[in-house]
């Protein structure tokens, strides 16, 4: 018989977990050593190894109070990213009118990496203060 993932556990296989292992191979991908591509290479198979699992386990159901932790967990990630990408934007319009002032911050990203290390960031998040509002019942 198989056992069923308690909602918490399901919820942090599927963002903590997931989220940190991307970040990880995110990070060990730019670093970029041969040594480090490798891990980049073994976190990312974790990644979908631990999705796949989430995706084809049998799981408690959603109770009333979990759905709306979720639902606010998501919100206040989305307020964040809104604010970082605007904090980002109105940066670099600031470092090109004044270049002496500020400095422009130039940081190469591969494909990989410029779509990894969101993701990995907003799945972290949201699991983060999923887990924040189970444990204070805001």
């Amino acid at each position: 018989m198989k056992k069923r993932l308690s909602l918490n556990t399901s919820k942090i296989l599927q963002y903590i977990v997931f989220g940190s292992l991307w970040i990880l191979a995110s990070i060990f991908e730019f670093i970029g050593t041969k040594i480090c591509l490798t891990l980049s290479l073994i976190f990312t198979t974790l990644a979908i190894v631990a999705s796949s699992v989430y995706l084809f386990s049998k799981k408690e159901p959603e109770d009333e109070m979990s759905e709306k932790n979720l639902k606010a967990a998501k919100a206040n990630t989305l307020d964040i990213v809104i604010s970082v990408v605007l904090f980002s934007c109105c940066y670099r319009l600031l470092s090109n009118l004044y270049p002496t002032l500020i400095p422009d911050i130039n940081i190469e990203l591969s494909a990989y990496s410029s779509v990894t290390l969101p993701l990995g960031l907003i799945y972290l998040a949201i699991g983060l203060f999923y887990i924040f509002y189970e444990k204070t019942g805001e």
